[in-house]
């Protein structure tokens, strides 16, 4: 049995980081595991994009509360682990892991806009347990805030953690609209997603994963790749692509790359998010529509 640096991964997102952070930060040998508590529901688009980056990883560690010790020990016979990476401060089965293997160093990577957002669930107290042990941060976000003390981040270079080099000058321009869920009442996020899409017409409407509506258009694209790989994809066709959104992380991730545009919609069930997303360097402005929610 070696010592090897553990990933322990929660989302497609943060293997997209650990695979970027083992191959260009760590030493020796790495396992990326992810990790899926038994019990959640998956529709087939959701898990289908999950499933894609879980094939992606060493491991899939499927866990429930009464088995977690025996699973936690099974995962420690197999493997001697020196160092242990990962980005959900509130997750069960990390802190359990950590708290029986108190010799390990720990590092943290970021879990999107939950990192950043001073009223998320990772700026409550029962989460400062992983984030105290954590010695450094990888973090795709330099702002203003962060749930970890900034002695501790270390800022990565989006461009080259997604591989979004430059786009094709002599390509055509694309226009995309990124759905969302709006508030609990799917039929609000429905209205809001079909009528703005209705006016503004785009290339592709690509749904949320856990969309629970699906509207009506022509030109629906539904991925098992995160949108930062599919621009890693299409950066080779088109020379400017536009992004309509009402608050994707992935317009803080992308914001600074020459020839993406982000065109947020203004949106008042999510206004205290938008402001927020504001202090980055986004612009949400008004599109007026002939309904109300």
């Amino acid at each position: 049995m070696f010592c090897i640096n553990l990933f322990l991964c929660t989302t497609p997102l943060q293997v997209k980081l650990a695979e970027f952070i083992a191959n260009n930060y760590v030493n020796g040998d790495f396992k990326i595991v992810y990790l899926l508590e038994e019990g959640f529901e998956f529709d087939n688009i959701s898990w289908s994009k999950q499933k894609y980056y879980v094939d992606k990883c060493d491991e899939l560690i499927k866990w429930n509360h009464s088995k977690i010790n025996e699973i936690i020990l099974d995962l420690n016979l197999r493997y001697k682990c020196g160092s242990v990476y990962y980005a959900s401060f509130d997750n069960f089965f990390i802190r359990l892991f950590v708290e029986n293997n108190p010799d390990v160093k720990c590092y943290g990577f970021d879990d999107g806009l939950a990192s950043i957002y001073p009223k998320g669930i990772y700026s409550k107290p029962f989460c400062d347990y992983l984030k105290d042990k954590i010695v450094l941060h990888y973090s795709l976000y330099n702002c203003g805030y962060h749930v970890i003390i900034e002695s501790k981040l270390v800022y990565l270079d989006t461009s080259n953690v997604f591989n979004i080099k430059t786009l094709n000058p002599e390509g055509d321009e694309l226009v995309v609209f990124l759905g969302e869920e709006i508030l609990a009442n799917p039929e609000i996020g429905f209205n809001f997603n079909q009528q703005y899409v209705d006016k503004i017409k785009p290339d592709w409407y690509i749904p949320h994963p856990r969309a629970r509506f699906q509207i009506e258009y022509d030109r629906i694209l539904n991925s098992n790749l995160l949108f930062e790989d599919l621009v890693n994809e299409w950066q080779l066709l088109y020379s400017k692509i536009i992004v309509y959104h009402f608050s994707s992380s992935v317009s803080v991730h992308l914001n600074n790359i020459e020839g993406i545009e982000f065109r947020g919609i203004s949106c008042y069930p999510l206004k205290e998010r938008q402001a927020e997303m504001e202090k980055y360097g986004l612009s949400f402005n008004k599109l007026d529509l002939d309904f109300k929610i």
